[in-house]
């Protein structure tokens, strides 16, 4: 019908959420913060919403580390991997959903996995297929997690120094680490607070907030991935984080 219709409200209200599709007729939104402009408690809750109810529930297992802002991919079926998020944290879980008629094994515990090299917020992720350990495109064997954007801020005497993210981090889903081969190449600008869209064959990222880059859109395709460069470009302001905080 081209438009759009209201459906069930979430549990708690959410700020700095990330929504995730499990499958075809299940939503998972994940973290978030309550106020983002007030007291700002964040949520270790996760939700998850069924298309045949139209109605959001509260899964009974929390997030290891309350998040909001955080970087949030499906990676298999009923497993999340969440990563970072306010305030600038650099660690990462894995979080399985239990969805009974997908036939999905019984809940296990969640699952630590190694920090991010850097801590940030205001992230995204996003699944794509890249060329495993020594291989090349067009080769594509390897399913990985990519983490885009975000800031972090460290608290020094007299002044919070934030820095805007350009490097871009690759979770290997099969080896369950981090890549260091630099698969990815860094955003061209730094970016936080992005909007993050998968299409066949590359990514668009439209403008985020605040930066040099506001009016461009970052593409990832093919092409482009064996260019690598060091990620000295990341944006450093000496700002006030409680003025950055993301609006909801």
């Amino acid at each position: 019908e081209n438009r759009w219709v209201p459906t069930g409200a979430l549990q708690i209200p959410r700020s700095g959420t990330r929504v995730v599709a499990l499958d075809s007729s299940h939503l998972a939104a994940i973290g978030g913060c309550d106020d983002v402009f007030g007291r700002a408690e964040t949520q270790p809750t996760v939700e998850l919403y069924d298309a045949h109810t139209e109605l959001w529930s509260i899964l009974p297992h929390h997030l290891k580390n309350p998040r909001t802002t955080a970087g949030a991919a499906a990676w298999a079926p009923g497993q999340l991997l969440v990563i970072g998020g306010a305030p600038s944290m650099c660690s990462a879980e894995v979080y399985r959903v239990q969805i009974p008629e997908a036939g999905l094994p019984n809940a296990v515990e969640d699952e630590k996995i190694d920090d991010l090299p850097d801590k940030r917020m205001g992230c995204q992720a996003a699944v794509l297929s890249l060329p495993s350990g020594g291989k090349t495109y067009p080769v594509t064997d390897r399913r990985c997690v990519v983490v885009i954007g975000g800031e972090k801020y460290d608290e020094v005497p007299e002044v919070s120094r934030i820095r805007q993210m350009s490097a871009v981090p690759v979770y290997d889903t099969e080896l369950a680490k981090w890549r260091e081969d630099r698969v990815v190449p860094p955003l061209p600008c730094p970016r936080t607070a992005v909007a993050v869209c998968v299409g066949l064959g590359r990514g668009e990222l439209p403008l985020g907030p605040v930066g040099p880059c506001r009016s461009s859109i970052s593409r990832l395709g093919v092409l482009d991935v064996p260019h690598m460069e060091d990620d000295d470009d990341d944006m450093e302001t000496d700002e006030d984080p409680e003025l950055r905080r993301e609006a909801p």
